[in-house]
């Protein structure tokens, strides 16, 4: 079995609602392939993040601290400087 199928990643209501309404925006905008294409982008850029988080830039700036990351047009920030890993 691949560590992949054994984790993963949780997005928060806020954030889910998010990716919604770019998938919604880009089908309106563009085409839904377009829009499949483009969250599959950001999808697979939580995938990365998940193993190797710091990628993402800490932000002690901020409090709680902050990763934040750039992905095609936006700015994942997952608070707590951590992704946090689920059994699936």
């Amino acid at each position: 079995m691949l560590a992949s199928s054994l984790i993963a990643y949780r997005l928060t209501p806020t954030a889910q609602n998010d990716l919604e309404e770019i998938w919604l925006y880009t089908t309106q905008r563009w085409s839904m392939g377009q829009a499949d294409r483009y969250t599959d982008i950001l999808e697979d850029t939580f995938d990365r993040l998940l193993f190797m988080p710091e990628m993402a830039r800490e932000r002690s700036e901020f409090e709680p601290p902050v990763r934040i990351h750039p992905s095609a047009e936006h700015l994942i920030v997952n608070p707590g400087a951590k992704l946090a890993k689920f059994p699936v």
